[in-house]
């Protein structure tokens, strides 16, 4: 039985650290136009890191193409409340057939790459050590 388990587990990582790859490259090569967003505020959201609440803070961003406003939620944060100022400016790239669609440019890519390696191997790591050593 704790071989399922522990099967499980590292598909569960391999599959997920894949799919995270995939889908920051994915929309990667669809957002694709510079512009730049004004920060109109933030969002707090909080989740729990080793059995306690942690706040974290994601800048709402907004621009304006071709007289059309699109604002969101840009999906870095960071646990530091002030670090988003509202009036100060991101450079993003958008999505130019869905410009609702957008990417913190040089932040949204690199961390979702990251943490999607990180599963990868991880994952592959727990197939050679459980499975093949």
């Amino acid at each position: 039985m704790g071989e399922i388990i522990k099967g499980i587990f590292c598909a569960v990582l391999v599959i997920g650290g894949g799919w995270l790859i995939w889908k920051n490259l994915a929309a990667s090569s669809k957002c694709t136009e510079p512009t730049e967003a004004t920060i109109a505020g933030t969002e707090r959201r909080t989740h729990r890191v080793q059995g306690r609440r942690e706040a974290k803070y994601y800048p709402i961003l907004k621009f304006t193409l071709d007289g059309v406003e699109y604002q969101a939620t840009a999906d870095v944060g960071s646990i530091f409340r002030n670090k988003y100022k509202e009036g100060e400016t991101m450079q993003i790239r958008y999505n130019p057939e869905d410009p609702g669609e957008f990417m913190v440019k040089g932040k949204s890519l690199r961390s979702g790459l990251l943490s999607g390696i990180f599963m990868l191997v991880l994952g592959l790591f727990g197939v050679w050590l459980f499975f093949l050593k």
